[in-house]
């Protein structure tokens, strides 16, 4: 019984609702255009503007952008605002009507709060889920990484490649002497003061500030009991570092930079020239082939072939592990060092030594 009166309730509420309400509506809609007053007409059509606003603000709100089957990238730069995003969800290729966009942009506060970064949008969500990603999600950074050894020439095509931002501006900073002497660092130029790291950086991150975060990267590997240490050996910092960005050059084993870090200052000390094969390669602006014996006599004060002691400044960025070889050298007496072609190298203490020692490697080869 009881079955048979839900069915019996269920029946006459679906009529009331379905049938009878909109059949009641249909007749007093008629009446009024028939013979209503022109009060009774004029809420009508308001009656019917606002159905129509509301029925069209509903699909709207609840329209879903994009194809839910594929994920759209959104980059949002730096100082962007909400205008900015807009042209970037429209150039991603989301549909977004302008107004709902901007009513919940100031809705959500979101445009008070962009985060610069790379963005991946799912389609087929609502322009509130939209904005709310903006709010809610981490942006996905850039991750630009710079091996040890590398030069300002090698960094700034891919940096410039992955955040990307302009490599003509960075290399004009690069070069500025004006701008390097604002760092407050006693050496010819940035070459070796932009640490070898992996950074994430916003997506067209200005140039200024990247080169910023790669010297206070720089600034918070040298620890102050290195800074002593180097003045205790009375060597200024440029020193270390461009003693360093040579170690750097020569060391293809990691286990051999303490052993060529002597042979450096073996040399150094016995007011011996450096003949460092990688300094004349920095002087030449890098070869994509082998050194030949006339490269050898190129002029440049980087050319430690030709002049005496240390090169003006590094030569490449050396990491922390060439840095502390330059101030924790090996003790030994070696003053020469060749390299097997397998990465290692022979070290001898006198030039008969070193000789047998390149002939026993060619004969090899």
């Amino acid at each position: 019984m009881k079955k048979l009166l839900l069915v019996l309730h269920w029946f006459v509420t679906t009529i009331l609702v379905f049938a009878l309400i909109p059949l009641l509506l249909v007749v007093w809609v008629a009446e009024v255009i028939l013979s209503g007053s022109l009060l009774k007409r004029l809420l009508l059509i308001i009656l019917v503007i606002l159905v129509v606003v509301s029925l069209v603000g509903y699909q709207q709100v609840n329209h879903k952008i994009g194809d839910s089957q594929k994920d759209y990238v959104v980059l949002v730069h730096p100082r962007d605002n909400a205008t900015d995003l807009y042209a970037r969800l429209v150039e991603a290729g989301l549909p977004v009507n302008r107004w709902l966009y901007r009513w919940y942009m100031r809705q959500t506060k979101v445009d008070r709060q962009l985060k610069p970064g790379r963005y991946h949008i799912k389609g087929g969500q609502t322009h509130y889920q939209l904005v709310t990603v903006f709010r809610d999600s981490k942006p996905e950074l850039s991750k630009v990484t710079i091996p040890e050894g590398w030069t300002l020439r090698q960094m700034i095509p891919v940096i410039a490649h992955e955040i990307p931002t302009d490599s003509s501006e960075l290399a004009r900073l690069l070069a500025d002497q004006n701008y390097f002497r604002g760092f407050g660092i006693d050496a010819p130029g940035f070459e070796g003061y932009l640490f070898p790291e992996t950074y994430s950086f916003f997506p067209y991150q200005d140039s200024r500030s990247v080169i910023a975060e790669m010297v206070r990267m720089f600034r918070d590997k040298i620890t102050p009991e290195m800074i002593r240490y180097a003045q205790e050996l009375k060597m200024p910092l440029n020193e270390v570092i461009t003693l360093a960005s040579l170690i750097e050059a020569e060391a293809a084993d990691g286990k051999e930079r303490e052993l060529i870090s002597s042979v450096f200052l073996n040399r150094l000390r016995l007011g011996w020239k450096l003949q460092c094969d990688p300094t004349v390669i920095y002087a030449l602006g890098g070869l994509d082939r082998p050194l030949l014996r006339k490269d050898l006599e190129y002029d440049s004060p980087y050319n430690t072939y030709l002049y005496y002691g240390l090169p003006p400044g590094p030569i490449c960025s050396p990491g922390l592990a060439s840095i502390r070889a330059a101030l924790y050298p090996a003790t030994t007496n070696y003053t020469y060092f060749v390299a097997t072609g397998s990465g290692q190298h022979v070290f001898s203490a006198s030039l008969d030594q070193h000789n047998r020692a390149t002939s026993r490697i060619k004969r090899n080869r």
